[in-house]
């Protein structure tokens, strides 16, 4: 211990010094320890190279087990001299303290445990034997400034930029080696010619650092080892353990090093405590305990953790020490549980981490501190303590410099057996109680809470919070710092939100009232005073004291000081009188749930015009057994632009209620925005002394202002959108239901002005909506020679006021539209609040054909067919149905036979030409043809003249449909042609004649033998079989009588054509080239 003081020295000291009451940990002892490395002859500042290097290890120094220190030094730096030996026998040597103070930080901040040297060197450098000449002085001067502690020296030469590989590098590289005495292993070359071969160096270089850093601190372990197996005393026996344990730490050895300090503190714990070293006993133990609690912590094991230090506690926790200086007892206590909640606040991750919460470790910090103020309390029987003349040697001025952690500058060898039963004497108790009447215990208590109330925070736990804060508060209100008690008081009612703890809002608002009673600051003493008076924390307050509020603030609004609401509170008449002479003030009160003046604010419709104006009503409620005044009320609103206010002067009698408005006029600039109520306040003060209450319809839980019920109403709400003013213009739009295809309809649009007012410049647009352009079109005439479109634009010059216009467009769909199919109409017009309105329509439209057709091919027996021959007559038949809702007339039916291969016959129309179909009726149409050449396509069209009935609806249409395609096949040798008497009609058992025409259109013979099949509806009276030789271009006719067995409808008998088959007289039925051309049924009658 080395102490330097001034012998005449007798001006008391005016703080405490350094070493009283210092059970704070040392910070260089905090952290997870790191071996330091030594960088010499890196030029950072002047190299970039060298920078790069520099910058480049210490990033790769983040995120791995091996992270160092480093420290760039220069050359010629002169290091630490090894100290003294120790003394030979070991064996009965009492120390003068555990720990050295000054050990750590030798071991991390100044003896490194390996050493890098850099020099810039070139292999094929013409004069390389007078460098390495030169650069083997500088290493050994080097190895010898730092050989008395056994650090290894690295080397890493920084090539040229530039210089490339030669075969004088293996060389040269072993001379260098041999001239300097380093072993190859400890030369690292740099050749910085890009990044990566940079970054490939550096990696290298870790790797050797790693290693010969691990290996350094293994030596130093084993001689601490060697040193521990020697001693007896038990103080050594603390002290090697914990070097052994830093050592291991730094090795990143976290099993061995938690080991070593568990048994260091094991041992620690045997050590009898006495006045001498009680001090030093408990800062070692809280030293070993915070080391093994990290190193917990470290392994995400927080239940070791508190058990290590819960056995701390239980260790020392009676362990008081001199009575007369408890106060030292719960400063450790104190400190204690705030070092370890801090430790714990670097490791917690919320509540489902496995590490303890802090906060309550915070808590225990500040209740301790409580105590450590209480005791020292204790200790005073007169004003304050004095300062003995005989300390001025420890005076807090005067330089002591402690070579053991934790002890007291007056206990030279606190261990030894002379100090055994010492005690404190008078002058160093009256001096430690002189310094503790120098420290700011309510700062310890405060800060205490604080931390613990910014974890509660970052937690997002406000009640816990809230708590913290009141405490706070009450400590500031008991050392008398008034303005901080007010701030945070306030500030934690503002933090409380709508959250309904009473207890909390009586305990803050109870200290903020006294605080500010006691600074004489009015505008606070009335907010909390109101407050105070809250329906839902009367039961906290006594009768006599809700009157006495009260009636101070009636004296306060009459300019009067208060009365004092309890007999032991502060008072500061002339902060009073100076705060109420003021000729303004204003008071605002932050308005928790169940005020004594409910106040619901809400605006009374959701959306407002700009034409119009919005009203925001108040609905106020006096709750209280008191008379209120208000002669203001207001709005604060977002955005500010429409914060209002209005003046009145209503008394509101207990359990009253009475309502007020505010009107507000909405901005054009605003429109489709939303305006908020933020803030609703009542003044019910005095003139030139406001009181607002304030109301906020904030519904968060760290709001400014709260009401519970402020935004409680079914009507408006507390926001209100701002819309363009409604159009006064309207739209009609008249057309037929339907839409059918190729019809030009007519369509009506009435714009009507419903206002009083004319309007002047009227865009109006009727534009057709539907998935391709192509299918509709519109036109203001379909007789003019105007293109239609799908867009259609006019004007109105002037619509004057209650009066119509109506426009007419003509709409035509060019085929059927099956999706959605609108007709918008659009009108633009600025009104008289210079605004640009916009009006729409849309007319859903259905578009359909007005007919469907089906058409068959058949013969001229009525037999359908699915092809024909060449010149061979057939008949098409058209059959229209009307398939709209709609009456409708066809005046015209035309075929048009556009195909040249086709010859016209014959047109027929079952019905009349100039008919009238009802919804689904249908017409048919026939034509009669012939086919000259081979092949299908289609003879035409049919083209229907037709209009709606009534006519005015619709105009005459044309309607065109394709015929079908015809299929004519390659002219067939034999053709037979059948016809029966009477038209195919006959009488049951009364003959009916067929006559059959067999013709050979080519130019072959075929002998052929005929017969009729046998059927049960007819008898056949002619030849069973014919014989017939038909030379080529030539006819045969025969007949067949047939008597009807049956009535109705019957299959006419079919012909079978045999030949003989290969000469033989065995006839057999072959596929013939024959085309059948007959009546397929006969109608039989009785």
């Amino acid at each position: 211990m080395l102490l330097y003081f001034i012998p005449n020295m007798m001006k008391p000291p005016d703080a405490p010094p350094s070493w009283y009451c210092d059970f704070k940990i040392p910070t260089n002892i905090l952290p997870m320890f790191q071996p330091l490395v030594y960088l010499i002859g890196l030029q950072v500042e002047n190299n970039q190279v060298h920078r790069s290097f520099w910058e480049l290890l210490n990033m790769h120094n983040s995120g791995r087990d091996f992270q160092p220190k480093y420290v760039n030094v220069l050359l010629d730096n002169k290091f630490r001299d090894k100290k003294t030996k120790l003394p030979e026998s070991m064996e009965y040597y009492i120390p003068r303290g555990i720990l050295k103070s000054n050990w750590i930080h030798k071991h991390t901040e100044e003896i490194p445990s390996v050493v890098v040297t850099f020099f810039d060197m070139n292999w094929s450098d013409p004069q390389w034997n007078e460098r390495k000449l030169d650069l083997a002085k500088q290493i050994k001067f080097v190895k010898n400034n730092f050989a008395s502690h056994g650090i290894q020296i690295l080397v890493m030469l920084m090539k040229p930029a530039g210089t490339m590989e030669d075969y004088f590098t293996t060389e040269r590289a072993s001379a260098f080696c041999a001239a300097t005495e380093i072993p190859p292993k400890h030369l690292f070359v740099l050749a910085h010619t890009n990044v990566e071969r940079i970054q490939a160096s550096a990696q290298r270089l870790e790797v050797g650092m790693r290693e010969i850093s691990k290996t350094y601190y293994s030596m130093r372990i084993k001689k601490v080892k060697g040193w521990k197996d020697k001693v007896t005393a038990t103080p050594l026996l603390v002290r090697y353990n914990f070097k052994i344990a830093v050592f291991q730490d730094i090795r990143k050895d976290f099993i061995a090093a938690l080991t070593h300090y568990q048994s260091a503190l094991e041992a620690l714990l045997t050590i009898k405590a006495t006045d001498a070293n009680i001090q030093e006993l408990k800062v070692v133990a809280s030293i070993l305990t915070y080391r093994i609690c990290r190193l917990h912590l470290n392994k995400d094991d927080g239940k070791e953790s508190k058990n290590q230090f819960d056995k701390l506690m239980r260790s020392f926790l009676k362990t008081e020490g001199n009575k007369e200086l408890l106060f030292e007892h719960y400063a450790w206590l104190s400190q204690q549980y705030y070092q370890f909640g801090d430790l714990l606040k670097q490791y917690y991750r919320g509540g489902n981490s496995n590490i303890p919460d802090p906060i309550s470790y915070f808590i225990a910090a500040g209740k301790y501190a409580e105590k450590r103020r209480d005791a020292f309390c204790q200790t005073l029987t007169t004003g304050k303590h004095s300062w003995p003349a005989e300390m001025n040697p420890y005076n807090g001025s005067v330089q002591v410099k402690l070579c053991c952690i934790g002890q007291r500058p007056w206990w030279n060898n606190p261990f030894s057996q002379d100090y055994l039963y010492a005690t404190e004497d008078s002058n160093t108790v009256q001096a430690l109680k002189y310094f503790e009447s120098l420290c700011k215990h309510s700062d310890y208590i405060i800060s205490d809470w604080g931390i613990a109330s910014e974890v509660c925070r970052e937690s997002q736990r406000v009640r816990c919070r809230c708590q913290l804060m009141s405490m706070m508060g009450a400590e500031f209100l008991r050392s008398k710092q008034y303005s901080k008690c007010i701030m945070l008081m306030t500030h934690v009612l503002r933090e409380l939100g709508q959250e309904d703890w009473k207890n909390i809002v009586y305990d803050v608002a109870n200290c903020g009232v006294t605080a500010a009673y006691a600074a004489g600051d009015v505008p606070a003493y009335c907010n909390f005073l109101l407050i105070l008076l809250k329906l839902d924390i009367v039961d906290l307050v006594s009768k006599e004291k809700h009157d006495l509020l009260w009636s101070n603030f009636q004296r306060v609004m009459d300019g009067d000081v208060p009365l004092p609401v309890d007999s032991n509170s502060n008072f500061d008449l002339e902060s009073w009188r100076k705060g109420l002479s003021e000729p303004e003030w204003t008071s605002y009160v932050e308005i928790h749930s169940q005020p004594i003046l409910d106040c619901k604010t809400f605006f009374i419709e959701d959306v407002a015009s700009i034409a119009d104006t919005a009203k925001i009503r108040f609905i106020l409620t006096n709750k209280s057994d008191f008379t209120l005044k208000v002669r203001k009320f207001g709005v604060r609103m977002n955005p500010i632009d429409y914060n209002c206010e209005s003046i009145t002067d209503i008394t509101i009698h207990p359990q009253e209620c009475q309502e007020l408005e505010l009107i507000l006029k909405p901005l054009v600039r605003d429109i489709s925005k939303l305006v908020q109520i933020q803030v609703a306040y009542l003044d019910i003060g005095r003139p030139n002394r406001s009181v607002l209450l304030h109301y906020s319809v904030l519904n968060t839980s760290n709001a400014y202002l709260w009401s519970n019920e402020i935004s409680g109403s079914k009507r408006g709400g507390y926001s209100v959108r701002i819309e363009q003013s409604k159009p006064l213009i309207k739209i009609e739009t008249s057309c037929p239901n339907s839409v059918l295809v190729n019809e030009w309809c007519k369509v009506t649009i009435t714009v009507t002005n419903t206002d009083n007012r004319n309007y002047e410049k009227i865009a109006v647009a009727c534009q057709l909506q539907t998935p391709d352009p192509q299918n509709a079109v519109l036109s203001p005439d379909p007789d003019s020679n105007i293109p239609p479109t799908t867009l259609h634009l006019s004007d109105i010059s002037k619509l004057a006021a209650t009066q119509n216009y109506e426009i007419v467009v003509y709409l035509k769909a060019l085929v059927s539209i099956e999706s959605e199919f609108k007709l918008s109409t659009k009108i633009k017009y600025v009104d008289h609040y210079s605004q640009l309105l916009t009006v729409e329509d849309f007319t859903e439209l259905q578009v359909i054909p007005p007919f469907e057709i089906f058409q068959s091919i058949t013969n001229l027996h009525n037999v359908e067919m699915d092809s024909i021959s060449i010149n061979e007559d057939f008949m098409i038949q058209s059959t229209i149905t009307n398939i709209s809702k709609n009456i409708l007339r066809v005046m015209n039916a035309t075929f048009n036979i556009t195909s040249p291969r086709f010859d016209l016959k014959h047109q027929a129309c079952k019905n009349n030409s100039n008919i009238v179909l009802n919804p689904n009726e249908d017409a048919t149409y026939a034509i009669i043809l012939s086919c000259s050449e081979v092949g299908t396509t289609s003879p035409g069209d049919l083209t229907l003249l037709w209009k709606r009935q009534p006519e005015e609806v619709g105009s005459e249409t044309e309607f065109q449909q394709p015929l079908v395609g015809v299929t004519v096949l390659i002219d067939k040798s034999l053709y037979l042609k059948a016809m029966f008497s009477n038209n195919g009609h006959g009488k049951l058992k009364q003959p009916m004649i067929g006559y059959y025409t067999l013709v050979n259109r080519s130019n072959i013979v075929f002998d052929l033998t005929l017969s009729m099949d046998s059927t049960e509806s007819f008898m056949n009276a002619g030849p069973k079989r014919l014989s017939v030789k038909l030379y080529g271009r030539e006819s045969y006719n025969f007949n067949y009588i047939l008597f009807p067995l049956v009535t109705g409808l019957v299959e006419t008998p079919k012909l079978s054509f045999c030949i003989p088959a290969n000469g033989s007289t065995i006839l057999e039925a072959v596929e013939l080239p024959i085309h059948l051309n007959g009546p397929k049924n006969l109608f039989v009658t009785a």
